[in-house]
């Protein structure tokens, strides 16, 4: 992964080679941490309220400790990507568990926060699915929760371009479809639009609850569920969903082939998203003026007694 040269550890502004975290802390050495990745549009970051809710959610559920920089994260997030000239990428936040050894029950101390970014990755036009032969536990601790620890998601999606598809489809202990190995997954049927529920064990990804969203309030029915994997087969159009794609049609699953890439729903789905981001970029003049008077309040010198 190309990140850019300047990052952000526990609020401070480093160049990307000076950063330093504890090797041996349960964050680097164990895998305990959790993140999530934010799309910049035009230099500035989407959606950043909803990422950082999930943050919080997910560190709780892990029993991380948020450090005191995470109350500023928006405002650095955003100072990054400037500072980086980043127009169109993402913005990876990472909250890293405490050393080892200093857990506790109010939670952990030392866990640190480091914010980095990168430009947008290509992605194909249309994906290629393959049905991965690994289950993913839909009642374990980590069910829905996006941890640093991603090795199984990763291996999948190994696998699966050694296959020569671009993603792998993931199946849950009762083989009801779960998600992408890298996002969620959408198809459908008879006009109606299904994906399946958190109770499968998916990820609750940002871009996902926008389209569902969007998805209704264009009429269109949406139905969250445990859907088997012979449920795609009738389906007229399938995508994926995630911050860096949007919305990205598939193709094909297996030998499948899906009658309509990119389908009308897609289309629409794709065209009110755009609309949102719209709406959004008429906002940000605003939001930047009141984000360079906080930080200038900030920089003002205290009185004294």
């Amino acid at each position: 992964m190309d990140f850019h040269k300047i990052a952000v550890l526990n609020g401070h502004f480093l160049p990307l080679r000076e950063v330093r975290v504890d090797p041996v802390g349960t964050g680097v050495h164990s895998g305990w941490g959790v993140y999530t990745t934010v799309r910049i549009y035009g230099g500035h970051p989407f959606n950043v309220a909803a990422h950082l809710r999930r943050l919080e959610r997910d560190a709780g559920r892990v029993g991380i400790a948020l450090p005191e920089a995470f109350g500023n994260l928006a405002n650095d997030l955003a100072d990054l990507a400037r500072r980086n000239g980043v127009q169109d990428g993402t913005g990876r936040i990472s909250v890293l568990g405490a050393p080892m050894g200093r857990f506790s029950a109010g939670g952990p101390p030392g866990s640190d926060l480091l914010v980095l970014t990168r430009d947008l990755q290509p992605r194909p036009p249309g994906e290629s699915l393959c049905v991965s032969a690994h289950r993913f536990h839909s009642l374990g601790p980590l069910a829905n929760t996006k941890t640093i620890s991603n090795l199984p998601h990763i291996q999948c999606r190994r696998e699966a371009l050694l296959r020569q598809f671009d993603d792998a489809l993931l199946l849950n202990e009762s083989d009801h479809v779960v998600e992408v190995a890298t996002g969620n997954l959408f198809w459908v049927r008879d006009g109606k639009l299904y994906t399946p529920s958190p109770r499968t064990g998916c990820i609750e990804g940002s871009t996902r609850e926008l389209l569902i969203e969007e998805a209704r309030h264009q009429g269109i029915e949406v139905l969250e569920g445990c859907f088997p994997l012979a449920d795609l087969h009738p389906a007229r159009e399938a995508f994926v969903s995630s911050v860096s794609r949007e919305i990205s049609p598939v193709v094909r699953l297996e030998d499948h082939f899906f009658p309509e890439v990119p389908g009308p729903i897609s289309a629409a789905l794709q065209e009110g998203f755009h609309r949102r981001l719209e709406a959004w970029r008429t906002t940000l003049p605003r939001a930047e003026a009141e984000r360079a008077e906080a930080a200038a309040a900030q920089d003002e010198p205290q009185e004294g007694p």
